[in-house]
């Protein structure tokens, strides 16, 4: 069981989804502003990335429950209020996309691992690949304060933040890449805080419901119709998982509605055109984003510009079973590595098809848009629609 759906050349920038904010609004469109964006954003060296050997750019982009900025700075107690995520940081990655990019620019795939996906954990045992970001995260921060007491020192908060962090990242990147077999080439991430900033910064997100939505654990409260979210309820419409009938698989749906409609906004002549929205967009992901150390992401942006319209697409890994449970009793959603493995090699197959062709290969397809029911992609600014969930 896996999503796969063609999407038409809006979703071009989707791809790139909250870095799209960076790449094609400064690639394409006001390099003068976002230039030398680079420099001022939060890096995270010493992961262990790959450098495109197999044709293509892989890119992991992760969504982060966290409670301080990309600079490892403590978010105030408003902020933290309006997240509505509760007190307890857990630093899970609610949102993990590898987006694969061949290095001609043809076409881009955009899939996505569920949070729950029940992985091997390697010391941590088998856990959801939700929590290795997290729980790597918390037993470094543990070792680093150790540490501190045995020399007699009270431990340096930034620095123990910074590196259990980077801790938390090379835990996530080896996971991921044994879970797919992909070697990721770049890393990019966005805390809750940034989350909320980006969609302020465009002026909101438009999507449409097709129900009315009330669920106490997420915040989420929207009338059925056509709405613009601000920040704040973008950030509880995309963590809705419980009262959606597919749990994690529906939360993906939300998240993939999201990045088009954040794309089509960052691509509108209200934010390109406007110096004060652009100014906005730029402090919004200075203070929200990390990316790998070096990662020249102007240089991809320009070979993001000849993807070819309809060449681009969003997956999500196929599964097993999405009510499985974890050795400790927990709902899971269970997959067969190699399965996953297989998926991605075909995948790569695809890339490699000179004729822009989706790489059918003869199998049945015909549930292969179960993960993504009720989603319909939006249509080029020219014709703005609002995607549908």
């Amino acid at each position: 069981m896996s999503g796969h759906r063609q999407i038409g050349s809006t979703p071009v920038k989707v791809v790139l989804a909250l870095l799209s904010a960076i790449m094609l609004a400064g690639g394409a469109y006001g390099y003068t502003t976002f230039g030398n964006l680079g420099s001022d954003i939060s890096q995270a060296g010493g992961l262990d990335l790959g450098d495109q050997q197999d044709g293509a750019t892989d890119i992991l982009l992760v969504g982060i429950d966290s409670r301080t900025d990309a600079h490892g700075k403590p978010l105030s107690q408003k902020e933290i209020d309006m997240l509505r995520a509760g007190e307890e940081e857990t630093t899970s990655t609610d949102t993990i996309i590898l987006i694969r990019v061949p290095n001609d620019g043809s076409s881009a795939t955009a899939v996505s691992l569920p949070r729950d996906t029940y992985v091997d954990g390697g010391d941590l045992g088998n856990q959801k690949i939700n929590s290795i970001y997290g729980q790597t995260k918390f037993y470094k921060t543990q070792e680093l304060q150790d540490e501190a007491a045995a020399a007699g020192e009270t431990p340096d908060e930034q620095k123990v933040e910074n590196e259990s962090s980077q801790a938390g990242r090379e835990a996530l990147v080896s996971t991921v890449a044994d879970v797919t077999g992909i070697t990721v080439d770049h890393y990019a991430e966005v805390g809750l805080l940034g989350f909320v900033k980006l969609t302020d910064a465009v002026g909101g997100v438009d999507v449409c419901l097709n129900n009315a939505v009330d669920e106490p654990f997420s915040g989420a409260k929207f009338p059925a119709g056509e709405q613009t979210l601000d920040g704040q309820n973008a950030l509880s419409f995309v963590r809705q998982r419980h009262d959606l009938p597919r749990g994690d698989l529906d939360r993906i749906t939300r998240q993939q509605v999201y990045m088009a409609s954040l794309a089509n906004k960052v691509l509108s002549t209200s934010t390109l055109a406007n110096p004060s929205s652009l100014g906005k967009l730029r402090k919004a992901i200075e203070s929200s984003v990390v990316l790998d150390e070096g990662w020249d992401v102007m240089s991809l942006a320009t070979q993001m510009q000849n993807l070819a319209g309809g060449n681009v697409t969003f997956q999500t890994i196929p599964v097993t079973s999405i009510d499985g449970t974890s050795d400790t009793g927990e709902s899971v959603v269970t997959i067969d590595r190699d399965q996953v493995h297989s998926f991605f090699d075909e995948l790569l197959g695809e890339d490699s098809d000179s004729d822009g062709n989706d790489g059918d290969d003869g199998k049945d397809d015909s549930d292969s848009s179960s993960d993504i029911e009720d989603y319909e992609p939006p249509s080029p600014p020219s014709r703005s629609t609002t995607p549908v969930v």
